[in-house]
């Protein structure tokens, strides 16, 4: 017998010791659902529930080039990484590709793609400009990668959109070159002459798109540059054309920039203190009827100063156009800092990748991508309610439960609630975990023996049927059941012996309770020892 709080105590400890990847805690408040995700270098893309369960595994020919996203008729939509050529697909429940779509060798599909209400598709890409015509446009000598938006129609595999950067820019450097002008009089294009703030400032890659989200409510698109620290809102009401010059759409702004922020140096109205955005990822806009609905989140990889963290910021919308955004003369766009921000300096860091994602619940889900560490943070405390960590290496091989420093990078992780339109008509089973040698949530034991055992802490005395609830620190409770069979029979410890007797029975919760069975009891007594006892009749 045990001492009552001592006998806890153990027992935690060593079942939290365990949890090393998986599910590393899972508690009430956590938003349950299943979680998407497709490991960077994995071709299995996976469903997995609160415990770390897979519910659907999604088999592909491909590694994702980065970005899956469920829709809401069951098909998964995938980015992919081909020999020589990327592109996407569309896969059914059963893994079968639907439709699927090979760019040119010229064209650099990269980073994410949008699925519309219309069914078409909006991906990005990049085209090479050769130094001669960046130096046409008073830019530098040199070669530049310029990223590009383009719509397919699904049905017909068109192009029926396209927007790109390089048709929005500014210089001041030759008053006879095109696009020359005041930087900071036209924060509606992009300076051709700012270098990149991280990564390789003289790469030709000096934009370096790397997210989009689509508002249909605006019918306007977000788009994120990592290396520039900032992210752009365009206007996807366009013709092509349009979009190509600086009116047209419902903004009548064209394809120019209608909002911007994150690093108002690139339009010389801020400076070096004035940079919030650090190689961001994933800005997009809070869905409706959501905490927060309208505003935009963003996961701020935090790339100087070495730490991450998840913003929310309010844009200054026009209330009187409805599409447009309220800019001072003088002052770079609004806010001048998040609303909220989650950080934990000493233990959330990704350098690249990532995103985060808003809950029904109120909590946001985060994807540390560099980390494969996937976790909750319950809306107002900030605490972390369910943390998960991808059991998978570098290579894609599951790893085995008490793994050490498993390491495998997601670009981002998203959480569907259990009534989703996707799961209509489904029927879900739980699989095993992802990882090798998981804890079992259930086990099954025989034994005959001469007399008592002790069992989970009970002493057990008569034959019969028991079941024991083993508590886990991740949430994800798993349960013994031993069947059991004394050949020399005793009666259970005498309550009513002189010398010891016991005082008081309480249950789980502490409460007082009588005798009763089927289900754990503590015995206390006088001498301040405690039973634990489980009885079947």
């Amino acid at each position: 017998m045990f001492r009552f709080l001592l006998l806890f105590s153990l027992f935690s400890s060593f079942i939290y010791s365990q949890n090393t990847i998986g599910v590393l805690s899972n508690l009430p408040s956590s938003f349950d659902g299943y979680t998407l995700f497709n490991s960077n270098g994995d071709t299995n893309t996976y469903l997995i529930d609160n415990c770390g369960y897979k519910m659907h595994t999604w088999h592909s020919e491909y590694r994702p080039n980065l970005s899956v996203y469920l829709l809401e008729n069951g098909n998964l939509l995938r980015s992919t990484k081909r020999s020589g050529n990327k592109g996407f697909e569309i896969l059914d429940w059963q893994s079968n590709v639907v439709w699927s779509y090979i760019a040119s060798p010229s064209l650099d599909i990269h980073h994410d793609i949008e699925m519309l209400p219309n069914g078409n598709v909006i991906f990005l890409g990049r085209e090479l400009i050769p130094a001669a015509d960046v130096l046409s446009q008073g830019g530098p000598n040199s070669d530049r990668q310029v990223d590009i938006m383009i719509e397919i129609d699904t049905s017909t595999s068109q192009i029926v959109w396209e927007w790109s950067a390089w048709e929005h820019l500014i210089q001041d450097v030759d008053s006879l070159l095109p696009n020359y002008g005041v930087i900071s009089n036209n924060p509606q294009r992009m300076d051709v002459n700012k270098l990149g703030t991280y990564g390789n400032p003289n790469g030709s890659d000096w934009l370096h798109a790397n997210s989009i989200d689509y508002n249909a409510d605006l019918d306007q698109i977000i788009i994120s540059f990592a290396k520039t620290g900032e992210f752009w809102i365009i206007d996807h009401s366009t013709t092509i054309t349009e979009s190509q010059g600086s009116t047209g759409g419902l903004s009548n702004m064209g394809g120019d920039i209608l909002y911007r922020w994150g690093n108002a140096k690139n339009y010389q109205r801020g400076t070096l203190s004035d940079v919030i955005l650090e190689f961001q990822h994933d800005p997009h806009w809070i869905p409706n009827g959501y905490v927060d609905a309208g505003k935009v989140m963003i996961f701020n990889n935090g790339k100087a100063r070495g730490y991450s963290s998840v913003d929310l910021i309010s844009l200054p919308l026009d209330s009187v156009s409805g599409y447009n955004y309220i800019i001072d003369s003088i002052a770079p766009y609004s806010p001048s800092a998040p609303e909220w921000s989650y950080s934990d300096s000493a233990n959330f860091y990704s350098g690249f990748i990532s995103g985060a994602q808003r809950l029904e619940n109120g909590n946001t889900l985060v994807c540390s991508g560099e980390e494969g560490h996937i976790f909750e943070v319950e809306h107002l405390t900030d605490s972390i309610v369910w943390s998960y960590i991808i059991p998978l290496d570098h290579s894609a091989l599951p790893q085995s439960q008490g793994d050490l420093n498993i390491i495998s990078e997601c670009f981002r992780a998203t959480r569907y609630s259990f009534d989703y339109d996707a799961f209509d008509n489904i029927t879900l089973v739980q699989d095993e975990r992802i990882e090798l040698n998981s804890f079992p949530d259930e086990s099954f034991d025989t034994l005959i023996v001469n007399n008592s055992i002790l069992w989970n802490d009970m002493n057990l005395t008569i034959s019969g049927d028991y079941l024991f609830q083993l508590p886990s620190s991740n949430g994800c409770d798993s349960t013994a059941n031993l069947n059991l069979t004394i050949l020399n029979n005793t009666s259970i410890i005498d309550n009513n012996s002189n010398d010891n007797y016991v005082i008081k029975v309480v249950d789980l919760f502490g409460r007082t309770v009588r005798d009763n069975f089927k289900q754990p009891l503590y015995y206390i007594y006088k001498d301040g020892t405690v039973e634990k006892r489980f009885i079947i009749k």
